[in-house]
């Protein structure tokens, strides 16, 4: 199975990677399924933390839980 990004989501997750400087970030990210595999069309970071800790508001779930596409919210990343 492929994982493809799209390139706007590819290009900002390096950019993100080097501004963190070798801090993690957490986020979710949006996918859809498609005949060669899984595509992430968007993400949204929601903390900056360490590699061993990171701490996701409730708050920022439920307004993610809200868009219009939050079934496809099926990607964590840490």
């Amino acid at each position: 199975m492929n994982i493809t990004l799209a390139p706007n989501v590819a290009i900002d997750l390096e950019t993100i990677t080097t501004q963190v400087r070798g801090q993690e970030f957490s986020g979710f990210g949006f996918v859809e399924q498609r005949p060669d595999g899984l595509y992430v069309y968007d993400y949204v970071i929601l903390d900056v933390g360490s590699q061993g800790y990171t701490e996701i508001q409730p708050e920022d779930v439920m307004a993610l839980a809200s868009r219009p596409d939050a079934a496809n919210m099926r990607l964590w990343m840490h």
